[in-house]
């Protein structure tokens, strides 16, 4: 689970879920998220169990390497079950508005749970996965992700990133999301083509490799954003965004990125606002339709 705190920006509320599942087995892991009223994020994840019953392997406690004592983050307390890491937003993580990107949320959630596998022992051949899991030919792949965002930190603001696992246990598809609004239960719809918008001929770097050799998940938030009308982008902020992933995506491939607007039969009072706007995403491979993931966003109107 993650609880995120930034400082000394006012945060009012905000939340993140998502989902991983087993890449062979076909099981999946959900993570929930609630939000408090403060200045938190809280994300949860089920804890890692084989799907036939058996006796846990002991923690084998180590010495922490060179790395993890000169990163700001550790255990909160003599039971080790909550992980902290703080970090310092940088000037390259800055987006146009002045404020960090959605793709930089991202990427901080996914390196604390590295980090917090990595500092468990779970670390194998570069990958933190456990030896368990590394024994059957197992990865863990990221199948959807919701983000909700209240308010942005800003350079130089520090956030930090609570992470702890959730006792439940179970290899199995969960449900659990915040009792604000119903939008990140809600399934995205096929997007029906010719789309609204497009940006066709996206082209994965190398950069944007991961180490399993697929298209990191924190690229896919810029190539969805990539077909939003320029005139929207400036003035609109991200308020949330989902993403369903389908399938992976290699270098050397072409990817188009649609858009269309999406009409809501049941808007709540953010979503219904008419400064508000909201769109349904579709990421392909270019001449098929192969999906790799679909998305959607919702942008409400800049305060200026």
């Amino acid at each position: 689970m993650f609880s995120l705190s930034f400082a000394p920006t006012s945060l009012s509320t905000a939340s993140v879920q998502y989902r991983r599942r087993y890449n062979l087995s076909g099981a999946s892991r959900q993570v929930k998220c609630s939000a408090d009223a403060g200045q938190s994020i809280a994300y949860s994840v089920p804890s890692l169990e084989k799907e036939k019953a058996t006796t846990r392997e002991p923690v084998v406690k180590r010495e922490m390497t060179l790395g993890e004592k000169m990163r700001f983050g550790g255990y909160e307390g003599d039971e080790e079950l909550v992980y902290k890491e703080c970090f310092v937003m940088r000037g390259t993580q800055i987006g146009s508005k002045k404020t960090i990107t959605i793709e930089t949320i991202a990427s901080l959630l996914q390196e604390t749970s590295c980090n917090r596998a990595q500092r468990s022992g779970w670390l194998t051949d570069g990958f933190p996965t456990p030896p368990t899991m590394k024994k059957h030919g197992l990865i863990w792949i990221t199948s959807r992700v919701h983000i909700e965002m209240y308010k942005y930190p800003t350079w130089g603001d520090v956030v930090e990133i609570e992470h702890w696992w959730e006792p439940d246990g179970r290899i199995a598809a969960r449900s659990a999301f915040p009792e604000k609004n119903n939008r990140s239960s809600k399934k995205i719809p096929q997007l029906d083509e010719p789309a609204d918008f497009s940006q066709l001929g996206l082209s994965p770097r190398r950069a944007d490799m991961d180490m399993n050799k697929h298209v990191n998940n924190v690229t896919y938030y810029s190539w969805l954003l990539q077909s939003i009308p320029q005139d929207i982008v400036e003035t609109h902020e991200l308020e949330a965004i989902t993403i369903e992933f389908r399938q992976e995506c290699h270098y050397g491939d072409s990817v188009d990125s649609l858009a269309s607007n999406e009409v809501e039969l049941e808007m709540d009072s953010n979503a219904g606002s008419e400064d508000n706007c909201q769109f349904v995403h579709l990421l392909k491979l270019a001449g098929s339709n192969h999906e790799i993931n679909r998305g959607r966003t919702v942008w409400r109107k800049l305060e200026r």
